[in-house]
């Protein structure tokens, strides 16, 4: 009885460290194999994967000396006419603000994407150039699978495939620009994209940030000219000099505005750092999927190696058991 006993208190035993490092010793043949496979598999993996570059540039509000306030001889007409929150602000801060925003938004997006080459670029996977059309990708067997199984469950599916336009192109934009700014330098702002090749990530950004300047120029122009023409208006009809004073202020000041904004320097954001790509990838990094798949090389090969121990070890006690339960022959 004692010895029973006994021979339970050692079973546990064969879970302590020592019993896992005398598997891992007796089946480093299959630690070895599975180390071997897995990094032949990530070396493959290198061999076949899209590496991605980064292209960043930085913008910064453009430097004006314009006169940022409204002439103080606006507040005798302003509780006449109403005319104060007429008057669009011309304030730069506020423009690079809508620049930053702007560029996740779908407007922006529709403008880029009346550029047929830069559109071509971005969806090539979609575009023939054989037939000169778009076409829709094949999917794999993967995603049919699921799309299945989402099906059968209740979700909806997936909208049916439709040629690459501004919508698609503002889910590319936020997908793949990143904006990062930091907190003690409000003023400077840096945009990154990543593509796989790095002299479309340069002009990808060149894009960017001429499209988004000039759709914020031509919205503030079309206020400002719209202004312009009520300013003239109302000039046309007042008659008190102090309030014509006023108006003819505001009319400069608008007029002002309207001369700077059309006069093809940069609107809302100023180039501080142009576009510029780098010459290594970040992603994939080799050394990481290399260190990565020799980890789970050697987790898979120690599991396997653990495995056949306790099964060996408990197919013997089996065995031996069988032979002491056996009647003698």
């Amino acid at each position: 009885m004692a010895q029973a006993v006994s021979s339970l208190d050692h079973e546990p035993e064969a879970f302590n460290l020592r019993a896992i490092l005398y598997a891992f010793y007796r089946g480093w043949i299959f630690i070895a194999i599975c180390a071997v496979i897995a990094v032949y598999i990530g070396v493959d993996y290198l061999h076949s994967a899209t590496y991605l570059y980064s292209a960043q540039m930085q913008v910064t509000p453009v430097q004006t000396d314009a006169d940022q306030g409204t002439s103080s001889r606006l507040g005798a007409l302003s509780s006449i006419a109403n005319l104060a929150s007429a008057l669009p602000t011309t304030q730069t801060g506020t423009q690079f603000r809508l620049y930053v925003d702007s560029i996740y938004s779908r407007d922006l997006a529709e403008e880029m994407a009346k550029d047929t080459e830069l559109m071509h670029a971005v969806f090539a996977g979609e575009w023939n150039t054989a037939t000169q059309s778009w076409e829709a990708p094949p999917v794999p067997m993967s995603a049919k699978i699921r799309i299945r199984l989402r099906s059968m469950l209740g979700f909806p599916t997936p909208a049916t495939w439709q040629p690459p336009d501004g919508a698609r192109l503002k889910g590319y934009i936020g997908d793949n620009v990143t904006v990062v700014q930091d907190a003690r330098k409000p003023y400077l702002v840096q945009f990154v994209f990543t593509h796989p090749d790095p002299a479309f990530g340069v002009h990808f950004l060149d894009v960017l940030n001429a499209t988004t300047d000039q759709h914020l120029r031509r919205k503030s122009l079309q206020r400002t000219r719209a202004y312009i023409d009520y300013l003239n208006k109302q000039l046309a009809t007042v008659t008190v000099a102090e309030h014509r004073l006023a108006i003819t202020d505001s009319l400069s000041q608008q007029e002002k505005f309207a001369m700077v904004a059309s006069s093809g320097t940069p609107f809302a954001a100023d180039v501080f750092e142009r576009p510029w790509a780098a010459d290594t990838p970040i992603s994939p990094s080799a050394r990481q999927i290399l260190v990565q798949a020799l980890l789970v090389g050697l987790s898979v090969g120690g599991a396997i190696a653990y495995l056949l121990s306790r099964y060996m070890w408990a197919g013997f006690m089996f065995r031996w058991f069988r032979r002491k339960t056996s009647p003698a022959e």
